[in-house]
Protein backbone atom coordinates (compact mmCIF):
# COMPACT_ATOMS: atom_id res chain seq x y z
CA UNK A 1 0.00 0.00 0.00
CA UNK A 2 1.21 3.15 -0.92
CA UNK A 3 1.67 6.27 1.40
CA UNK A 4 -1.02 8.40 -0.14
CA UNK A 5 -3.56 5.16 0.24
CA UNK A 6 -3.04 5.05 3.68
CA UNK A 7 -5.80 6.55 6.02
CA UNK A 8 -5.21 5.77 9.21
CA UNK A 9 -2.81 6.62 11.76
CA UNK A 10 0.85 5.06 12.21
CA UNK A 11 2.05 4.14 15.52
CA UNK A 12 5.27 3.62 16.54
CA UNK A 13 5.36 1.85 19.82
CA UNK A 14 8.22 0.73 21.57
CA UNK A 15 10.31 1.12 25.22
CA UNK A 16 11.54 4.24 26.32
CA UNK A 17 15.20 3.59 28.19
CA UNK A 18 15.25 6.14 31.05
CA UNK A 19 17.68 9.18 31.36
CA UNK A 20 19.49 7.20 33.64
CA UNK A 21 20.56 4.68 31.06
CA UNK A 22 19.22 1.49 32.24
CA UNK A 23 16.86 -0.16 29.96
CA UNK A 24 13.35 0.52 31.50
CA UNK A 25 9.78 -0.71 30.47
CA UNK A 26 8.34 2.33 29.77
CA UNK A 27 6.35 2.25 26.91
CA UNK A 28 5.78 4.85 24.52
CA UNK A 29 4.02 5.61 21.33
CA UNK A 30 4.70 8.48 18.64
CA UNK A 31 2.00 8.68 16.52
CA UNK A 32 1.66 10.37 12.75
CA UNK A 33 -0.35 10.13 9.93
CA UNK A 34 1.00 8.89 6.53
CA UNK A 35 0.05 12.23 4.17
CA UNK A 36 2.62 14.15 7.18
CA UNK A 37 5.93 12.04 4.68
CA UNK A 38 4.06 13.08 1.44
CA UNK A 39 5.68 16.55 1.25
CA UNK A 40 8.92 18.25 2.21
CA UNK A 41 7.09 20.63 4.70
CA UNK A 42 5.27 17.99 6.43
CA UNK A 43 8.25 15.99 7.07
CA UNK A 44 9.90 18.92 8.12
CA UNK A 45 6.85 19.91 10.97
CA UNK A 46 7.40 15.70 11.54
CA UNK A 47 10.44 15.71 12.54
CA UNK A 48 10.60 19.04 14.74
CA UNK A 49 7.33 17.27 16.72
CA UNK A 50 9.74 13.95 16.31
CA UNK A 51 13.01 15.88 18.16
CA UNK A 52 10.39 17.76 20.41
CA UNK A 53 8.62 13.85 21.80
CA UNK A 54 11.95 12.46 22.26
CA UNK A 55 13.25 15.29 24.20
CA UNK A 56 10.32 14.81 26.26
CA UNK A 57 10.54 11.03 26.79
CA UNK A 58 14.44 11.75 27.75
CA UNK A 59 14.26 14.74 29.96
CA UNK A 60 16.91 14.34 32.62
CA UNK A 61 14.27 16.52 35.64
CA UNK A 62 16.71 19.54 35.37
CA UNK A 63 19.73 17.11 36.22
CA UNK A 64 23.06 18.69 35.14
CA UNK A 65 25.72 16.51 35.92
CA UNK A 66 28.05 15.33 32.97
CA UNK A 67 26.44 11.71 33.26
CA UNK A 68 23.07 12.48 33.29
CA UNK A 69 23.64 14.68 30.31
CA UNK A 70 25.66 11.72 28.50
CA UNK A 71 22.84 9.27 29.80
CA UNK A 72 19.93 11.55 28.07
CA UNK A 73 21.97 12.41 24.78
CA UNK A 74 22.42 8.40 24.29
CA UNK A 75 18.37 8.20 25.23
CA UNK A 76 17.93 10.47 22.62
CA UNK A 77 19.64 9.50 19.74
CA UNK A 78 18.22 5.43 20.76
CA UNK A 79 14.70 6.07 20.66
CA UNK A 80 14.87 8.73 18.08
CA UNK A 81 16.81 6.23 15.54
CA UNK A 82 14.61 3.34 16.75
CA UNK A 83 10.96 5.49 15.81
CA UNK A 84 12.97 6.37 12.91
CA UNK A 85 13.79 2.47 11.51
CA UNK A 86 10.13 1.65 12.21
CA UNK A 87 8.76 4.54 9.91
CA UNK A 88 11.34 3.43 7.34
CA UNK A 89 10.93 6.76 4.93
CA UNK A 90 14.26 7.97 2.89
CA UNK A 91 12.88 11.40 2.91
CA UNK A 92 12.18 11.30 6.11
CA UNK A 93 15.27 9.82 7.31
CA UNK A 94 17.47 12.38 4.82
CA UNK A 95 16.33 15.17 7.34
CA UNK A 96 18.20 13.68 10.34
Amino acid sequence: MSIKHAIAAAIVSTAAFAAAGTATAEPYAFRFKSYELETKGGRADLMSRLDRFVGNVCETDGARSLASKSAADKCKADVKAEIMAKIDNVAFASLN
